[in-house]
């Protein structure tokens, strides 16, 4: 007799690994959340743990119905060596262990399961519909992409909007998003929302957004491209006139040069006695004396 494998549940150490994100009541992140936290359960065989429990105690009220229904009724088996009581309780764990506390204590409930926690985390976030439809509805025609700094966070945000919109009921119109975003677009992006809105077929989401991204790319390397090609000018056009200046102020300095020199080389030529002027001294030419050296002083 060959013994019950063990559950594969038991061998997760940390959720975290597998669910990259804690859910908030803040962000709008809940259909990302629920879809990883389905994967991760169909991955280890516990997503029967988010759907009602079935048992043979259950099924035995139906003997009334027909022989077909029965059949269609499962019965809760679990070939593992742990009971179903401790795997609910560790699905649950993980439920608690990726939303925020306050998330935590809205849903937490004593003796609860996992379904039940799941069912109540879900109402938090999709529960009247009507008036979270026209909610979301008004955030789509009210985003645009002058609100965000790249064309890929536009894209994504609205992404996330359009996701939580179909969430909430039946499936929007094909390519609805696609027409969202480009009506949300700039005038800078005229031109290749044109081009798209004339495509046939429409195309989807993500060959709209690799467009998008791909034309702002472009711009900002133009953009850089035309700066960097103004800075070089105006460095251009600064030096020329820099070194015109230069040149005036040396050609200036060369011509006050040349004239001081002249005025300094008359100055010396032209003594004070051609000025017609006579030295304040005693001591006087030979040829301007006012009277022979050999007669004396007429004043003595």
């Amino acid at each position: 007799m060959s013994s019950s494998p063990i559950h594969p549940v038991v061998t997760v150490n940390n959720t975290k690994n597998f669910i990259p994100l804690i859910l908030d009541s803040q962000t709008e992140h809940y259909n990302t959340w629920a879809e990883l936290f389905i994967l991760h359960c169909k991955a280890y065989d516990v997503f029967d743990h988010l759907q009602p429990r079935v048992t043979a105690t259950s099924s035995s009220t139906e003997k009334d119905s027909s022989d077909k229904e029965k059949d269609k009724t499962p019965v809760t088996k679990h070939p593992y060596v742990e009971s179903w009581e401790r795997i609910d309780s560790i699905v649950l764990q993980w439920i608690y262990g990726t939303i925020s506390q306050d998330l935590m204590h809205a849903i937490m409930i004593t003796n609860t399961t996992a379904y039940d926690a799941w069912c109540r985390l879900k109402n938090l976030f999709l529960d009247n519909q009507a008036a979270r439809t026209i909610t979301i509805q008004n955030k789509i025609f009210n985003t645009r992409l002058e609100l965000f700094p790249t064309m890929a966070e536009y894209c994504q945000h609205m992404k996330l909007l359009h996701d939580q919109l179909t969430s909430l009921g039946p499936p929007s119109l094909k390519n609805q998003l696609v027409q969202q975003i480009l009506t949300g677009l700039t005038d800078q992006h005229e031109s290749i929302s044109l081009i798209i809105q004339q495509t046939q077929p429409l195309p989807n989401f993500y060959n709209t957004r690799s467009r998008l991204c791909q034309v702002e790319e472009r711009k900002n390397t133009q953009a850089k491209l035309s700066a960097q090609t103004a800075g070089t000018a105006l460095h251009t056009t600064t030096d020329q006139t820099n070194c015109a200046h230069a040149d005036t102020r040396n050609h200036n300095r060369s011509d006050n040069s040349s004239d001081h020199g002249r005025g300094r080389g008359r100055g010396r030529g032209r003594s004070s006695y051609e000025r017609g002027q006579y030295p304040q001294t005693n001591h006087y030419p030979q040829h301007f004396w006012p009277f022979p050296p050999w007669a004396g002083n007429p004043s003595q």
